[in-house]
């Protein structure tokens, strides 16, 4: 429904010191409770979900689906007290220049749930000693800056469930589109002549991803996903929220061939359906 990505090539070296520690990034997952908000936002239709193919895939991991999505702001409290993320006496945690860590959530109004679990976000994390604030801003600004890595966090959809190697940005960044890392992604996506060049552990995964779309073996392919699945399953290098709820959809009795249920995927969809054989009679 809606996934949270914490800008790893943030400018400010303090700030992408902290969001490269996956210490970081599974407490601030820890300190979401995800239950209290889709009871709150989403009336109660959905469940705790990371990034992770939906079970009706072949590429379905329980582990990846469902790790860190507890409540559980002790153990979040133990990982920033371990990153030597220590209090201020007003309760806010301090950066280690000595500076108060404070974050700003970039989003776009398009879905307006999303500005809902945002506040809800702030209080969570703030119960932790994170203090953050909401900015809304335009689309097109919002595509602009997370796109150029300008962002310190922001959320957008968590698409990719049913396809994740047609729809692959938030398992690895693979272009601009992987706003937790737009400037690795950009390196990705120009072969080295653009961009900023990833870490070791990252190039792995895309090195994994280059060799499982080439194949046309669909169990080397599981198998190569397997590694980039349990890659993200082990460092989070996004943090998903509840899995989307179910949408309805209006078919007019005259209009057939209309699947149902019926699949959506971002950018896949309708071609899941197969429209093309619709007709009205």
């Amino acid at each position: 429904m809606m996934v949270i990505f914490f800008n790893l090539n943030h400018k400010d070296p303090v700030l992408r010191d902290i969001f490269n520690d996956k210490r970081f990034r599974i407490a601030m997952s820890l300190a979401i409770n995800r239950e209290e908000m889709i009871d709150l936002v989403l009336l109660g239709q959905s469940e705790p979900w990371q990034i992770s193919p939906l079970p009706n895939t072949p590429f379905y991991n329980e582990k990846a689906a469902k790790i860190y999505t507890e409540y559980n702001p002790a153990e979040a409290n133990r990982l920033l007290d371990e990153m030597g993320l220590e209090h201020g006496p007003d309760g806010i945690r301090l950066r280690p220049d000595g500076k108060p860590l404070q974050l700003a959530i970039e989003v776009s109004p398009d879905v307006p749930t999303w500005s809902d679990m945002c506040e809800l976000i702030v209080k969570y994390w703030g119960d932790v000693g994170v203090k953050t604030a909401v900015k809304s801003e335009d689309r097109s600004l919002w595509e602009v800056r997370t796109s150029s890595a300008e962002h310190e966090v922001s959320v957008w959809w968590g698409d990719g469930g049913l396809a994740p190697l047609i729809i692959p940005q938030w398992y690895l960044p693979v272009s601009t589109a992987s706003r937790q890392a737009p400037l690795w992604g950009l390196w990705y996506q120009s072969k080295g002549q653009s961009g900023e060049e990833p870490p070791a552990e990252i190039k792995k995964l895309m090195e994994l991803y280059d060799r499982a779309i080439a194949t046309p073996d669909p169990a080397e392919q599981k198998q190569l996903f397997d590694q980039i699945l349990e890659a993200y399953t082990e460092n989070l290098y996004v943090i998903g929220t509840a899995k989307a709820p179910d949408r309805f959809c209006v078919v007019k009795n005259n209009f057939h061939n209309v699947p149902d249920p019926m699949m959506t995927d971002g950018v896949c969809s309708p071609a899941f359906v197969n429209p093309c054989q619709f007709f009205v009679k």
